[in-house]
């Protein structure tokens, strides 16, 4: 979507003249037809730019969602069956490095190897969007994005529980029904946030996808 040039309106995420209106998170995980969806001005570079990225985030929500309905329909569906058509490589890139494992209860399935930075990336960057759309201001330096889903392939056991403990402050804080732990989102059946800390230093948000999987991001300098 396109808005009218306007010096004065820039980026979320630069100073470069907004050019459009990015969604936040990106539109391809939402069903066809939701509306009242998070909007922010963006450049073309952080707009369409990194539209591919957000179909490979869009798939491995999909494949790791577990008990959602919504999730399974956009896999079924015609947005990622499109997606695959339209460029076969992403397919080949979510199970080039796929190998057979077994679970705990016996049954064999897939492990795959995951783009982490590529992910990361993408939510990184809905993060900074939520933040400009609650604060009205601008996450312009770096930012480290967790996900306990992807913790075990790309670090340390440690920086896991780190992860899994700081979730469960952010859980204790929302049961407190402290300001910190509200949740925000129109549709958390694909999802919803949770902006913990608005330092403008240290900003921490949660974004939770389908109900099962959990990101957190986190300033840093």
């Amino acid at each position: 979507m396109t808005v009218q040039r306007d010096s004065r309106v820039t980026c979320y995420m630069c100073d470069a003249p907004a050019e459009g209106l990015e969604h936040a998170p990106p539109r391809c995980l939402f069903p066809k037809g939701r509306a009242n969806l998070i909007q922010v001005p963006a450049c073309a570079q952080h707009n369409q730019a990194k539209s591919r990225d957000d179909e490979y985030l869009a798939c491995f929500l999909a494949l790791n969602a577990e008990g959602s309905a919504v999730a399974d329909s956009l896999f079924e569906g015609s947005r990622i069956r499109s997606m695959r058509r339209r460029d076969a490589a992403l397919g080949k890139r979510v199970f080039s490095h796929a190998r057979p494992v077994s679970t705990v209860s016996g049954h064999l399935t897939l492990a795959v190897s995951y783009e982490v930075e590529r992910i990361s990336h993408v939510v990184g960057c809905a993060a900074r969007a939520l933040y400009f759309h609650q604060t009205k201001n601008k996450w312009l330096h770096a930012c480290t994005v967790v996900c306990p889903r992807m913790q075990l392939d790309s670090v340390a056991i440690e920086e896991f529980r780190r992860s899994a403990q700081m979730l469960g402050m952010i859980d204790a804080l929302h049961n407190q029904g402290d300001s910190n732990g509200k949740v925000y989102g129109d549709h958390p059946d694909v999802v919803w946030y949770q902006v913990v800390h608005t330092r403008p230093r240290h900003p921490l948000i949660r974004l939770n996808f389908y109900g099962s999987v959990d990101f957190l991001v986190v300033g840093r300098l």
